[in-house]
């Protein structure tokens, strides 16, 4: 089992993990006081249906996202609405109320299954993200290990300043006078003169 990290660290990953749920959940409603609140009632309606169908379905995520979005209009939106104080729709409004009240179980309930999913999935990431990490220094210590016990060429200071041009090879014009003597002749190119002078 992967080991855990800090406490301080996990409850701040879940709050950021609920405000991007929060955030999903969350909608703009265009024209909203210029449409009639039954219009909104009957988007309440549709939603409860909704959330009864992810429900059924299995899909904890959606079920939460979709109950979040229902007790927001009905319990935050619906109540700015021009019409809401007014005697019309009442009983409408108190059955997407009720509809609303239905849900908060629900979300309590699908936020434990989805932040106790999410943290387990965290801490696995991380394991796997540091085994990883692990590995590529592992194989990098490696890799210089190998570069230091490689074979090296022995260079001689010499050669390294005929590399650098410091120093040139011996010339090859090289006359022998005795067993002992020897001269070496600089190759220097033929002057203008020398060559006039053999011409005559």
């Amino acid at each position: 089992m992967a080991a855990s990290p800090p406490p301080e660290e996990l409850e701040k990953h879940r709050k950021e993990y609920l405000a991007q749920l929060k955030k999903k959940s969350s909608k703009e409603l265009d024209d909203f006081e210029d449409r009639p609140l039954e219009k909104w009632l009957n988007s309440a309606e549709m939603l409860s249906r909704q959330v009864t169908l992810q429900k059924e379905n299995g899909n904890t995520e959606m079920h939460y996202i979709y109950a979040l979005r229902l007790t927001e209009l009905v319990n935050e939106q619906l109540p700015k609405h021009p019409e809401y104080k007014l005697a019309k729709h009442k009983e409408q409004k108190k059955s997407v109320a009720r509809l609303s009240d239905k849900t908060l179980d629900d979300i309590r309930a699908c936020r434990d299954i989805l932040v106790k999913k999410e943290t387990a999935r965290y801490i696995d990431n991380l394991a796997e993200m540091k085994g990883r990490e692990a590995e590529a220094v592992k194989f990098d210590t490696k890799a210089v290990g190998d570069s230091l016990d490689a074979p090296r060429t022995n260079t001689l200071a010499g050669d390294a300043l005929i590399r650098e041009g410091l120093k040139t090879l011996p010339s090859q014009n090289k006359v022998t006078w005795g067993p002992n003597t020897s001269v070496t002749l600089p190759s220097y190119p033929p002057s203008v003169t020398s060559s006039h002078s053999n011409t005559r």
